[in-house]
């Protein structure tokens, strides 16, 4: 799980960052919407998605490697990969893009189970 978490939030958060930029596609699927509510500020939103990937990716390696705390932190991984995924949504249901806003709803719900199956083992 920690390996499935972390790979795929590094590599998510590392190909964004390896770009030449924000993406055209990002500007254009939200620039009519109320994300973009200033000059810049679509591209801030960009990397922080980036940097936010990172950090969960990270956080969730890691937690192969420390022992006392590797539940707690794969846990909380996955609580910020639910409301990360959540957030990524929301932002496609706005701009009406329902099917990849339904697979990213999958994807939280996923997570959700993630953090169930480790409270379970933890108890």
């Amino acid at each position: 799980m920690a390996l499935l978490l972390g790979i795929t939030m590094l590599s998510a958060g590392i190909s964004k960052l390896s770009g030449d930029g924000t993406p055209a596609w990002f500007v254009t699927q939200f620039q009519g919407t109320f994300l973009n509510f200033g000059a810049g500020a679509l591209p801030v939103q960009f990397y922080l998605i980036a940097a936010v990937e990172l950090l969960i990716g990270v956080a969730a390696l890691l937690s192969l490697f420390l022992k006392s705390t590797k539940l707690k932190l794969l846990e909380r991984s996955c609580f910020v990969s639910v409301l990360l995924f959540g957030a990524l949504a929301f932002g496609q249901r706005i701009t009406f893009n329902f099917q990849d806003s339904a697979i990213l709803f999958f994807y939280a719900a996923t997570s959700l189970v993630f953090i169930h199956i480790l409270r379970t083992e933890r108890n």
